[in-house]
Formats: structure tokens, sequence, C-alpha cells
């Protein structure tokens, strides 16, 4: 592929952009499942190297990260950032490379290149560049245009095999245009055509030909194509994404189109061995962020031998997999997103797609028997969940509980010791208590090693769960801090955890991995909301060790519920590696801590703290550590804002933040309602921008993305929101979370549509205005009448600065107002409406009349 100007899109074209919501992060700390069930036993697997994530990543065109997967030959995924939605790509999987670029936005972006791995382990380096693709071509002979007729695309993605040798030809296509040109000598061809672009429906083209001995034109009509899609028996369902790929005869793979659920048109095509890869994911019509679907249809089909005539597979409800999925909550009401991969059977990866879901909610599941989803949940923005690789037969099975408190480490990859030298890799720092692997990408890690009361290396602040420290040798006991704070909308829960390692000299030098023990937690009691009630709580500690062979005992479990001030020990029921304690939570607590200690067989200790590991029955409250303060919250400039559908809509709020140790980071976000309970969050996608003003104070600006149908999603949330905003000092020894620093005042934008008479008109002739008045729809994104409000008609004559009003008058059902009017003198007209509570205010311009 050729392009001339490679753009990397805003913060617009990041939020739509993403094919999957799991961050590179994510996908570098292991936490991705590569194949189904295939999570390493942490006493044997290793760790990537430290600081080096995920081998053979690239980052692509608009930011985001194509990532190898360790251990599937082929395979790829893409994945996104700031959890925002999934978006369209195309890709060319070949055997040993994959080639990618995003597709469907404003202008076209450069394609890149990985090299993956052909025999089962990951290859050392990713290709550099698209130039590659000319080795895979004979000699060229005839010139052979492949032209998109009868639909409006640019930039598009095209593909040409030889049908004998399979051997794939480069297609220099035009970038901003629909065709693209290859050279080719005589024989029997097969061409894969991607078209997608913003906002409209994508076309996804196949057609056979022969070259002959004279250059010719193979015209891809998009007459001749259908709609494909999975159809359910449920007329409320409609598509909120989908992954649609090709794959060839020879393995090949080219895809996807449907990221953001938008129609998706192929054209019928006979050729042995072809399939067409679908998977859908379907919610009910008309949801949104804040208004999500209470069911999600998670579905698969592969058409075979080609395209049929109608590609569209009719399902049945009734012989689906039928499930009911619980999603916990930790930030009170919130916006989630349940993504997924189907596993059907391709030599390649390929992308996670989803619909938002309410968080907390309970959500019924239809999915395809008998295929393997691997399945993640994104809390807003930052803390996602890699749910364990699901099965299920036709018929219904148990509710699963996904996100139950408290969120707190678990081992991925065990770190290391090697001659002196601590690897760390501790990154899945935030799973569930269900064992689900987390990480909120939001929270800053610290490592420190000593000995006694020495240290012996400190890592930097960072949010890279590996390190690497090497330290003298001899000593009898090392002692490993890992600790970590998290920032942002999801940091409610677990808002700080640490835990310290003491390990023996003499067991370090046993073997290669830790000998560390790690706690784990379940506590019965709790709501949909991870909160406590009036009733007893349990709380249940496992202390698991990382080298096999090796056994632990619970010695303590304590709970405080002002942050850590005070611990109290309720009577524990232990045995060995395990033990329990149930205790009523006082009515005044608004969170519950946790603290454990343990020892193992090789003379360790371990004692863990996890500060907020649930939720008590008092409201919700801020937080205030050491002396971070945050002053000054200003939203839009102290002016309402409203949104229009444009996907850069994003509102400003600055804020100061003073602290002695100097800013480390900072955000915020809005919510509707209580703080405890609210009706709807606009969650912040990216941190804070802080520019320091002295050693002590920063100005910080942070952009909120407050598009109307995706964040907003109902009209009763306008008007006033509460700012909640956060930041943490330098040093780790500060942190704040105000619940309510600020108001947001976000409106429905109104706009008048005017009916202006000629520009010129004789004097004395009469005229009328019949402007109409409308309002954007936060649930649909139309623009509706708005009928009973009061639009004024303003004059300023030829010569004159001021304008005067002339008329008023209350629009009817139909949102127009009737305005008479005779031509008298020159001037200018202008229409104007003053708002109202949840509506801006709306004005046409001025008009010019001249009489004559």
């Amino acid at each position: 592929m050729h392009f001339k100007n490679p753009l990397v899109g805003g913060a617009a074209d990041r939020r739509r952009a993403a094919t999957g919501v799991l961050s590179a992060a994510l996908l570098a700390a292991g936490l991705l499942v590569p194949s189904a069930g295939a999570v390493p036993n942490p006493a044997t697997a290793t760790a990537p190297g430290a600081g080096t994530g995920t081998p053979g990543g690239a980052v692509l065109a608009n930011g985001d990260r194509v990532e190898r997967v360790p251990g599937r030959a082929g395979a790829f995924r893409v994945t996104g950032k700031d959890g925002e939605r999934p978006g369209s790509y195309g890709y060319l999987a070949t055997p040993g490379r994959v080639e990618i670029r995003p597709v469907g936005g404003k202008a076209p972006l450069a394609t890149t290149t990985l090299a993956t791995d052909t025999t089962g382990t990951t290859a050392t380096a990713p290709a550099s560049s698209a130039p590659a693709r000319a080795a895979y071509a004979a000699t060229a002979a005839q010139k052979v245009k492949i032209d998109l007729v009868n639909a409006d695309h640019w930039g598009p993605s095209i593909h040409v095999w030889n049908r004998t040798t399979w051997t794939y030809y480069d297609v220099a296509e035009e970038q901003w245009d629909d065709w693209g040109t290859v050279s080719l000598p005589p024989g029997d061809y097969v061409t894969v055509g991607l078209y997608s672009n913003w906002g409209r429906a994508s076309h996804f083209l196949a057609k056979t030909f022969t070259v002959g001995s004279t250059a010719q034109t193979v015209l891809l009509d998009a007459k001749t194509s259908k709609e494909t899609r999975i159809a359910v028996d449920d007329t409320t369902a409609a598509r909120s994404s989908a992954e649609i790929s090709y794959t060839l005869p020879n393995g090949a793979s080219t895809g996807f189109v449907g990221g953001w659920g938008e129609k998706v048109y192929v054209n019928p095509i006979t050729l042995s061995g072809m399939k067409l890869n679908l998977h859908e994911v379907l919610e009910k019509s008309g949801s949104t962020g804040n208004l999500p679907s209470p069911y999600r249809y998670d579905l698969v089909h592969r058409f075979t031998g080609g395209v049929p005539a109608t590609p569209v597979a009719q399902v049945l409800k009734a012989n689906l997999a039928t499930t009911q999925t619980s999603l916990r909550a930790q930030d009170g009401n919130s916006i989630g997103r349940l993504d997924s991969y189907a596993d059907m059977g391709l030599n390649i990866g390929g992308a996670f797609i989803g619909s938002p879901v309410g968080v907390p909610s309970k959500i019924t599941e239809y999915v395809t028997p008998g295929t393997a989803f691997q399945r993640a949940l994104t809390y807003g923005n930052t803390h996602r969940l890699d749910l364990r690789t699901r099965t299920l037969a036709q018929g219904t099975h148990p509710v699963e509980i996904v996100g139950a408190a408290p969120f707190t480490p678990r081992v991925r990859y065990n770190s290391e010791y090697q001659s002196g030298t601590f690897k760390f890799s501790e990154s899945a720092l935030y799973s569930d208590a269900a064992g689900n692997l987390g990480k909120d990408d939001a929270a800053s890690l610290q490592f420190r090693i000593r000995t006694g009361s020495t240290t012996l290396a400190t890592s930097p602040v960072q949010d890279s769960g590996t390190w690497q420290a090497t330290v003298p040798t001899g000593h009898p006991t090392y002692t490993v801090r890992v600790s970590a704070t998290r920032h942002g909308a999801q940091s409610r829960l677990s808002s700080r955890v640490w835990t310290d390692w003491t390990m023996t000299g003499a067991a370090l030098t046993a073997q290669s991995g830790l000998p560390v023990t790690d706690p784990t937690y379940k506590v019965t009691g709790l709501d949909w909301r991870n909160q406590a009630g009036t009733d007893p709580v349990t709380v249940s500690a496992t202390l698991k060790p990382r080298r096999a062979g090796t056994t632990a005992t619970l010695t303590s479990l304590e709970f405080s519920t002002d942050n850590g001030v005070t611990w109290t020990a309720p009577a524990l029921t232990a045995s060995g590696a395990t033990g329990s304690a149930s205790f009523a939570v006082p009515a005044d607590a608004s969170f519950v801590s946790l603290r454990t200690t343990g020892t193992d067989s090789s003379g360790g200790t371990v004692s863990q703290t996890v500060i907020r590991a649930f939720a008590g029955p008092a409201a919700a409250t801020g937080e205030r550590v050491g002396d971070t303060r945050i002053s000054n919250v200003v939203v839009n400039d102290g002016r309402p804002y409203a949104p229009d559908l444009s996907p850069d809509a994003t509102v400003k709020v600055r804020f100061t933040v003073t602290d002695p140790a100097g800013v480390a980071a900072a955000g915020a976000y809005f919510h509707h309602g209580t703080y405890d309970r609210p009706d709807g969050v606009v969650p912040q996608y990216w941190n804070a921008l802080c520019t320091p003003a002295t050693a002590t104070t920063a100005t910080c600006t942070a952009e909120v993305a407050v598009r109307p149908v995706d964040e907003l999603g109902r009209n009763s949330l306008a008007g006033l929101w509460s700012v909640t905003a956060w930041a943490h000092s330098k040093d780790g020894s500060g942190r704040v979370l105000v619940t309510k620093a600020g108001t947001a005042d976000l409106r429905r934008m109104t706009t008048i549509s005017p009916d202006w008479p000629p520009m010129s008109l004789p004097k004395g002739s009469t005229y009328t205005l019949k402007p109409q008045l409308r309002v954007l729809s936060w649930i649909s994104g139309k623009n509706l009448v708005l009928p009973d409000a009061t639009v004024r008609l303003e004059w300023k004559k030829a010569g004159s600065s001021t304008w005067t009003t002339v008329a008023t008058a209350k629009t009817g059902t139909d949102g127009r107002v009737s305005f008479p009017r005779t031509a008298t003198e020159d001037g200018q007209l202008r229409l104007r409406y003053d708002g109202a509570a949840g509506l801006s205010s709306a004005d046409t311009g001025a008009y010019s009349i001249d009489v004559y």
C-alpha cells in the first residue's frame, strides 16, 4: 500500500479508531490469554524482559498498537488506547507477516507491517515497512486496474492473489480515490478490496478474474453487493460492532470492517476454500453509554465456498447458549464496555469487539454455542479485567459474577531473581476476587528492595509493572515492597495497595523465580456495588505460594474503617494458608480496608494492605492524604457547553493543584446526581496536562469527552453536572480526590432554521419569516422540533451598531414561529433564542436586507 500523507488523528480519532479496548499496556503485561484456557502456571511461567513487555509490537499510524500473541502461529491483536470505542481496521495476514491500517477516518492513514510467527513462537523483530510486500510477487507483465464503481469511497485496501500459485501481488492504491493498480503476469487471480469511510456503510468486495496479453480494468461493482450480517429472531436487536474478514484457500486472511456497527456490503463470489467470517455483537436498538442494553448477543458465522447470493445468517435465539453476567461496580454507577474475541479457527488472531454496558448491571447474554470467546470488561477508561475464556453449549447456564471486590494483585508471570538481579513483572495488580486478571492503566507503581533497615534499590514511580535492579548478594534476607496507587474515575476501591515480601538469601539462590506468597480474598455479604450493608460480612483470605512445594500459613487478618489509620483484628478462624473472619461493618463507615500477614516454608513472610478494599454502608466520600490540594476549578471558562455531534466534542476543565513535593498527575471527570449514586457518569479518557507554575503549584487542564449519544445518552441529564477532580504528589505522600470540585453546565444544542426572504426587496413590500427551532436529542442524535419556546426577531438598521427586538413569538408544536414584516429601510435581521435550563441559546447571525 502506498500513502503519500500519513496522518495521526487527534483526540476524536483516538476515541473512535481503537479496534479493541484492551490497551497495549494490558497486553504487554501478559493479561490476555493466548489461547483458550492457556493460563501459565505462575510457578513455572517466566516474565517477559523487564521493561520490554510483549515482544513484537508496533505503533500504528493513529497511535494505537498491533501486538503479536505469543505462542500462536501468525496471531496478532490490535489494541486501542484510553479505553475508547472500537473502530475499523483493514488488515492482511499472510504467513509470517501482517499489515494493518486504520480505516474509516477523515483521511487515509499509513500501513504498518509486523512480522508474525510461523512456528508457534514469537518472531524476533517486526518488519519495518510495507515495501517488503513486493517480495511476494513474481515478475510483472500486464497492468491491471482494480476499480470500485457505484459507491463513494477513498483510501482503499486492495489485495490480489494468483489462484494457482497463491502468490501475493502488491497493489498500489490511490489514497484519495477508490482504485489501485498492479502489474500481473498472465494467469487466474482473485482480488479483495476493502472500502470504509467515516459515517458510511463499508464495502468489502471480492472478484475472480483472468489476465491475458493486454492491460485491463477489473470493476468491483457496489451495485452487485448485499449487506452481510447475522440476523436473530429479535426485532429489537441491532449491531453494536462487528469483525468481518475473508480467509483465502491458502490460509491468508484479510479484514475487518464493522467496528462502529456500520453496515457492511459484500458481493457474491464462488471460490472453493474461501470463507467469509462474521463475528458480531448485537444490543438493543437505541442503547447508549448512559442507557445501556439489558442484553447482548455474541454471535459467529462462517460462509464457506465464497459468498452466497444472500449473505445473511439467520439465527434462532432458542438455539443459542444463554447466560447472565453480573457486572459489579467500584465507582457507583458508570459506563463500562464488554468485549470479546471469537476463536473461529483462523490462522491469525483478531480484534476484540463489543458494546457498552452499565456498571453495575446484570445483562443477559446469548452466545453462539461451541465457540471459544476470550472476553474483557473495561471500567470507564482505565481499569480492565481479562475474563476467562468461555465456551458454552446450547441451553441455559448459571450467572457469572465479574468485578467482585477486593481488587488485588494476582500473579501472571513470576518475577525472577538471577545472580543478584531482581527482575519484576507485577502487572496484574487490580484483579477481581474471582481471579480475573486486571490492570489499571491510570495506576502508578513503585518497587523498593531493602535488607534490614538499609534500602538497596528503589524504582521511579512508573506505570509499568516491569522493573529490574541489581543488588549486593550475600544478605541473609531481602524485603521487597510493591506499592500501587490508583488515579482517576475508577479509583474508588483499592485506591492504594502495597505488598511486602521478605525472603531469605538462601531461598533466592535455590531457583530463579521469586519465593514469595500472594494473598487472595473473597468477601461475602456485598451487593452489586461491592458495598456492605447492615448484616455482617465474611472475609476469607488464602495465601498462595508461587514456588512449587512451598506451604504457607496465614497469621493475621485485620480491617480498618479509617483508611488504615487504626486497625481491628476480628476473631480469625484459620487453618494453614486459609482463614476467615466475620464482622459487622459500622454504619458510618464509607470504606473498609484489609490487611493480612503470613509466613511460608521457605522462611519468607508476606504482608499486604488494601486501602478501601470494599465499600461500607455510608455514602462514598472523597479522599485526602498529605498536603495535596485542588482549587480554582473552572469548566469551559465558566460558560455552558452544548456539544454537537462532532467526534471532537470535548470540554476543558482547568484547575490548580498544590503540593509541597510538586504534582505528579491529575485529572477530572463528570457525574450527574450524587457522587455515591450518580445517574450519569462521563468518564475521564486522558489525564490532565499539568504545567508547573512553581515547584509546588501546577495549572492543570483536563479534556473531558462529552459526545451527546456516546457519553451522555439521555435528555434528562442536560443541566448541571458535578466535577470530580483528583491529583497526586510527586513523592507519593499526598493524594486528593474531591467529589464536587466544581460544576459543568452541559446543555442540549439548539439551532434556528431562519427561512430568510430575498436579500433585495422593494420598499413597502411584505414578507413573513417562519423560522423553526430545533434541539439535539442526546438519545437518537437527531434534531427534534422544540415547541413552546420564545424566539426573538431583532433588527439593526444600516449605519447603526444597536440591535433592537422588533417581535417575539412562541414556537408551535412544529417548532415554528411566524413574523410578518414590511420592507421599509436597509438593515440586518437576526433570530435569537435565549435558551433555558439544559438548553443552549441559538443565534442565526446577521442577514442583510437591501430595500430599493
